[in-house]
């Protein structure tokens, strides 16, 4: 998403407003589909402004209802918390220059994203399997209402997916690569529709999980971050994309799939059949982010 200074404008002086605030500063930040900016407040608080780009009758207030259940449930899982604007709405809708925006304003997290820190170990690994499950059982109980069907990254269609990326990859080695990956999932498709099914966040990817230092200088998960994939699938999903992207950056991969698996299972146990398609499923996943990031920076 493009956005202009003058959007900026627009959006803080809104916010500013509905939301009785007054930014100090405001940053601009990374993200996949909406436009995220950090605002440090004059007061000292910080907050997260989250515009995504209103297209047709498109709906993003699931997103705020999954994020207050979460809360709800379980104070200890480190998620953001939604700010209520004066009037008591979880969401505004802005017009800035010719674009509508859904802006929501949510608590801001501290810590660094777990791709960026040094020292994860699979005792955190683990940390991280146990929050997503602990969360995985807090949703069950969500409002599932507006929660889309699928979307590109759904883990039940990584085939298809990759399939329609996969063509961008210039590196007839690295095409090599995922077309064997792909393969040892062809026998896995078959058992998905046999696997236990509820709604998952589907996005523990290493830029979601953040971690900072505890008392005792030991690396913990401070937030997990970015509902927007949340889908009503395959349980086993969670896991699957946690477990890839843990693997990135170890010495021992599969011992930080294994980490993640163990640290999830403590919470929910996995059936056997769950546990059989969890690293063609993670490989596959990685596959499909290198191939969608190839394809959008051609």
């Amino acid at each position: 998403m493009s956005a202009s200074n003058e959007d900026f404008a627009d959006l803080i002086s809104r916010v500013e407003a509905e939301f009785g605030l007054v930014a100090g500063s405001v940053t601009r930040l990374g993200g996949e589909v909406d436009l995220n900016l950090k605002m440090e407040c004059t007061d000292g608080s910080i907050f997260l402004i989250k515009a995504t780009e209103i297209q047709g009758d498109s709906d993003t207030t699931w997103q705020g209802r999954i994020l207050d259940h979460v809360s709800q449930c379980d104070s200890r899982i480190p998620i953001p918390k939604i700010l209520r604007t004066q009037s008591g709405l979880s969401e505004i809708s802005v017009q800035a220059s010719a674009t509508r925006y859904q802006v929501r304003v949510m608590t801001w997290l501290d810590g660094e994203v777990i791709g960026r820190a040094e020292g994860v170990d699979f005792e955190l690994l683990g940390e991280l399997g146990a929050l997503a499950g602990s969360m995985y059982e807090c949703l069950q109980s969500a409002d599932r209402t507006g929660v889309p069907k699928t979307h590109h990254w759904d883990v039940r269609n990584l085939r298809e997916a990759v399939a329609s990326c996969v063509d961008f990859v210039p590196d007839a080695i690295n095409v090599g690569a995922v077309e064997t990956i792909l393969k040892k999932c062809e026998p896995v498709e078959p058992l998905l529709a046999n696997l236990p099914t509820g709604l998952v966040h589907q996005d523990l990817n290493d830029f979601n999980v953040l971690v900072a230092e505890d008392a005792e200088g030991r690396l913990r998960v401070s937030g997990i971050i970015d509902f927007g994939d949340t889908l009503d699938s395959i349980r086993v999903a969670e896991v699957v994309v946690a477990g890839a992207y843990s693997m990135l950056r170890q010495e021992d991969p599969v011992g930080a799939l294994a980490a993640v698996v163990a640290g999830f299972h403590s919470v929910i146990p996995l059936t056997d059949l769950e546990r059989s398609v969890i690293f063609p499923l993670a490989s596959a996943r990685l596959c499909l982010n290198a191939c969608t990031w190839t394809k959008r920076t051609i």
